[in-house]
């Protein structure tokens, strides 16, 4: 295990329960994931965020735990060099560069970042912008991105937390009134890579990296700094920039005869060429000098 490996199960949350009836919703979604050892739980950074009062259009969380981490319940304290039939000195072991790809080295990895299995309740459950309907229209898609946007800022300004990876996939659309405490159409989610970098007093601070040993976030939304410079300090203004590129994706996908996926590498099979073809993949260089 490598990477997040981020799977969603849609659960029952039973709100009251007795020996002849149990009322429940399915207005809860179950997130497993593999995060780096040494990032804060997202359980944690939502348990500040809506403290003392919860941020419309920010995702709720219900409870979180972590169990199992990779380097000693999964491999039992071997790494990838020795599963390799390689011995090396501890002094030897280095971290792996992002620019080496793990398909194409000639050696194995030495050494991976240790990760734990996280479990964290979630609600309410939303829908992709990808399958906003033509029913709803324009105004429900703005009205979406809108609400993940007031929840941001006050995430930041109100309680010094930085989200550092906004995507199409990282908003959602959900109900007007989806459980009687929320009237906002938007959700911001997926808090994985946020830091606490405390809230900003008006002067311009160095904010620390996400901590990951490399960039994170979805390419086509990454802003034009971090495209060039991987150790750069993430800053607020990059998040907004990467709302804008969500807007830009949004106006030419949704609706047309492409693939909104941003994962996706290319292979269309329309007869003219992707128009944002150049932001999925290539060198992280060229894709800041296509934006």
């Amino acid at each position: 295990i490598a990477c997040r490996a981020t799977a969603c199960y849609l659960a029952d949350h039973v709100l009251t329960e007795s020996k002849d009836t149990c009322l429940h919703t399915r207005n809860t979604i179950i997130k497993w994931s593999w995060k780096f050892q040494h990032l804060p739980p997202e359980g944690d950074m939502l348990r500040k965020a809506h403290v003392p009062t919860e941020i419309p259009g920010l995702v709720r969380m219900t409870a979180h735990d972590t169990s199992v981490d990779i380097m000693y319940g999964i491999r039992m304290g071997h790494t990838p060099a020795m599963s390799a039939g390689l011995i090396l000195q501890e002094t030897e072991l280095r971290p792996r560069r992002a620019t080496e790809d793990f398909h194409t080295s000639q050696q194995a990895p030495d050494s991976l970042e240790n990760r734990l299995l996280t479990r964290i309740a979630l609600s309410p459950v939303g829908e992709p912008l990808a399958r906003v309907s033509n029913d709803d229209g324009v105004k429900s898609l703005l009205l979406s991105i809108l609400s993940a946007l007031l929840a941001h800022r006050e995430l930041y300004f109100d309680r010094g937390i930085l989200h550092q990876d906004i995507s199409i996939n990282n908003i959602l659309q959900t109900p007007k009134i989806p459980d009687g405490k929320s009237n906002t159409n938007g959700l911001l989610i997926d808090l994985d890579y946020a830091l606490d970098v405390g809230i900003p007093d008006g002067s311009e601070t160095t904010v620390l990296r996400s901590g990951a040993p490399h960039r994170t976030g979805t390419l086509p939304f990454m802003a034009i700094p971090i495209l060039y410079n991987p150790g750069l300090a993430h800053r607020y203004h990059y998040d907004l920039q990467s709302f804008f590129f969500v807007l830009v994706w949004c106006c030419i996908y949704l609706g047309s005869d492409y693939s909104a996926n941003p994962n996706q590498k290319g292979g269309s099979m329309q007869s003219h060429p992707d128009p944002l073809l150049n932001w999925r993949k290539g060198h992280c260089v060229e894709i800041a000098l296509q934006k």
